[in-house]
């Protein structure tokens, strides 16, 4: 029993001892710390996804449908690591989202005066519209940024934080086809199919336009991927992002005097008759970094 008590204690001593060697061996040809840690890097990251712009529509207009579209962005940065594992960075950023949106029909009715100050109900009725958006930002980000190195140049990062986004170029382009026509109940006609007032049918309607948007968003981003470290001096990085616009884009304050179309080649975009247009994408960024 007691030469049994002994050999027991002897192995794990031994496994002790050998776990203890490996990690020893390990640490020494990993050693994060064996080669002088440099604080500041430049860097630039590009990448390019889809784009989704989710919207909750007014009664107006429901049944919008969106369509995914394409996002691209690129950011110059400055950082400064504290150590191996963590570090912050900012800079200065450009993005752009193309999306779509589409709508099956649209039905409107309003009093409003003519050209001979009469007046009168006027009723549209749309189909078959669609709208594309362009919509650009430049950003300014506040990023925390985290490494998990598995040995001297090879790792896993992990990047989020905050953008702060001011849009630039916000277009819209609008299709569909519309009818026109008015009831003037003082005298209980309905005029329709002619170009006075622009009571015409079957109209293909197109239109380009600008929206109206805040003039600065608050976007969550993420990112997470690959490292490698070439010379303890340069970092490239491949990995997957997402982010995701804090509030509604849309500037409008009430979508209770809101009208997509009210003449021929006038339409105004599906994004102002929204109670809430959210904006979001994600995709595979590669970022270069160089420390200093």
């Amino acid at each position: 029993m007691i030469h049994t008590k002994l050999n027991i204690r002897l192995l794990l001593f031994v496994a002790v001892a050998s776990i203890l060697a490996q990690m020893t061996g390990y640490s020494q040809g990993t050693d994060i710390r064996s080669v002088k840690q440099k604080h500041f890097y430049l860097g630039f990251s590009a990448g390019s996804g889809k784009s989704t712009l989710a919207v909750t529509a007014n009664s107006a207009i429901s049944g919008v449908i969106s369509d995914k579209g394409s996002a691209f962005a690129g950011t110059f940065e400055i950082g400064y690591s504290f150590n191996r594992i963590i570090g912050l960075s900012t800079g200065v950023g450009y993005a752009m989202y193309s999306t779509g949106l589409s709508l099956a029909s649209y039905s409107d009715a309003y009093d409003t005066t003519d050209s001979e100050h009469e007046q009168y109900n006027r009723i549209i009725d749309g189909q078959n519209i669609s709208e594309t958006q362009k919509i650009s930002f430049v950003k300014i980000p506040l990023a925390l940024n985290l490494q998990i190195p598995f040995s001297q140049s090879f790792g896993l990062y992990i990047q989020s934080g905050i953008n702060f986004s001011i849009p630039m170029q916000k277009s819209f382009n609008s299709t569909g086809t519309f009818s026109y026509s008015g009831y003037y109940s003082a005298y209980h006609v309905l005029i329709e199919g002619v170009t006075y007032e622009g009571f015409m049918t079957n109209y293909k309607n197109s239109a380009d336009g600008q929206m109206t948007l805040k003039s600065m968003y608050e976007e969550l981003f993420a990112s997470a991927g690959l490292q490698l470290t070439i010379h303890n001096s340069v970092q490239i990085s491949l990995g997957g992002f997402y982010n995701k616009m804090l509030s509604n884009i849309s500037d409008n304050s009430s979508t209770s005097s809101y009208h997509l179309s009210t003449a021929p080649n006038k339409m105004e975009s599906l994004i102002q008759g929204s109670s809430k247009s959210s904006l979001g994408s994600m995709g595979v960024k590669i970022t270069l970094r160089f420390y200093l």
